[in-house]
């Protein structure tokens, strides 16, 4: 690494000193002229920091000018290191996948955006013509996933960057009715089945007192105990159902209200 030259940048306002720019940033450019045969891909500037350390930015270099962004004004060198391209030819730092949800069906992942690292913003969000994507391009299970964004040669991008996704699990549609039971005196166990219609659950089911008569209680798997003795009424239990979902479906619970008449 050899320093070219020692950059000090400021600006005032009136007689204020400014230093940083209320979160934003400034493009800067500053005079290099290469005069000789060094390659331009290998100019960098770097911030000096408070303990002398120096700090890489994002650099371009025009062979005239060395340009970078900064969001404050410091001390900065650009420097020459042949081991260490700058972003004249963007490297790809990474994508965003669009969203996908489970369906039942095979899907081809989609790119929201492709990112690069580049001084000019608009430079940052790379076409879709400069690269190719690799991996796990079609799923279909809901799950992690890994793909590849690699720069196609010759399209002012280099590199490659690994994208990890998700595939969400779909909401199931369980519905659940409790139905209006009525007993004779004397009967103290009921059957799920009797007493409540379960539709399109996906994992086990289970049931959950909440609230209600302290005559009626309910399993873990639904079965409706009638305390003996009750009495002729009517009573009412309050109670969860849930159903525990799969690898492809998320868990589901509702309330219900389940009322039970002793004759």
């Amino acid at each position: 690494m050899k320093v070219e030259k020692v950059i000090s940048a400021s600006v005032k306002a009136g007689s204020t000193q400014l230093h940083t720019f209320g979160g934003g940033s400034v493009k800067m450019t500053v005079k290099n002229e290469i005069k000789d045969n060094r390659n331009k891909n290998y100019f960098h500037v770097y911030y000096i920091d408070p303990l002398g350390q120096l700090i890489r930015f994002i650099t371009e270099h025009t062979g005239l000018d060395a340009l970078y962004r900064t969001d404050h004004f410091s001390d900065y060198v650009i420097v020459y290191d042949e081991s260490d391209m700058n972003e004249n030819i963007s490297p790809i730092t990474g994508g965003v996948v669009k969203g996908l949800t489970y369906n039942k069906k095979t899907q081809t992942v989609e790119l929201e955006s492709v990112k690069a690292d580049a001084v000019d913003g608009a430079r940052a969000l790379v076409p879709a013509e400069a690269y190719t994507i690799s991996g796990k391009t079609k799923v279909k299970n809901a799950g992690t996933y890994t793909l590849t964004i690699t720069a196609k040669e010759g399209s002012g991008y280099r590199g490659s960057a690994e994208v990890t996704y998700e595939v969400e699990k779909a909401d199931q549609q369980m519905t659940v009715k409790a139905k209006k039971v009525k007993v004779a005196a004397g009967t103290t166990k009921l059957s799920a089945k009797k007493a409540f219609t379960v539709k399109k659950a996906v994992g086990k089911v289970t049931y959950k007192k909440l609230s209600g008569s302290k005559k009626l209680s309910v399993s873990k798997s639904g079965e409706l105990k009638i305390k003996k003795g009750s009495k002729a009424g009517k009573y009412i239990l309050t109670l969860r159902v849930k159903a525990k979902g799969n690898k492809n479906y998320k868990a589901k619970s509702t309330k219900v209200k389940l009322t039970v008449i002793v004759k």
